[in-house]
């Protein structure tokens, strides 16, 4: 098998995974949302990260939000960010549900809900263009059949002998 084929391979297989695992936070978060209700909340601390891949702090939003029975509830947001998105005060609307995982909550904004199901639909598009683009501009080199030639002798009749 040759480093091409490997290579188209592995770019259909990871486009495959990352469908699969797109298709299933989709879900999960169409599930999430048929059962969220929105609610106020407010920022009320930002947690830097330091990112060691660029030297540079990231930052996630803790919101604190009342549900309509009068709890108060805390959570830090999945999504971190550099720039920093929000600032203390700072008011937010919030997803959260208590069929869902433990009463979880977000922020009602697109990059909250759908950032991790589009990171990996997108993977799987670019992961099968890319195979595309391989096999359409770098064909598998397909070998010639070679045919057996029965005789080897040029002078020789076909299927028949030789008559003196």
């Amino acid at each position: 098998m040759s480093i091409l084929s490997v290579c188209k391979l592995l770019l259909v297989m990871s486009a495959i995974t990352c469908f699969v695992i797109g298709v299933c936070l989709a879900f999960s978060t169409v599930a999430f949302l048929s059962s969220a209700t929105k609610c106020p909340g407010i920022v009320i601390e930002i947690i830097a990260e330091k990112n060691n891949e660029r030297g540079r702090d990231m930052y996630r939003p803790k919101i604190e939000y009342v549900i309509p029975s009068g709890e108060k509830h805390v959570f830090v947001s999945s999504v971190a960010s550099h720039p920093q998105r929000y600032f203390v005060g700072n008011n937010v609307v919030v997803l959260y549900s208590k069929k869902h995982i433990s009463g979880e909550a977000r922020i009602d904004s697109f990059l909250e809900i759908w950032m991790g199901t589009s990171i990996f639909l997108a993977s799987a598009i670019v992961s099968i263009v890319f195979a595309w683009i391989l096999k359409l501009v770098m064909p598998c080199p397909c070998p010639t059949p070679v045919r057996e030639v029965e005789n080897a002798d040029p002078d020789a009749e076909t299927g028949a002998e030789k008559e003196e």
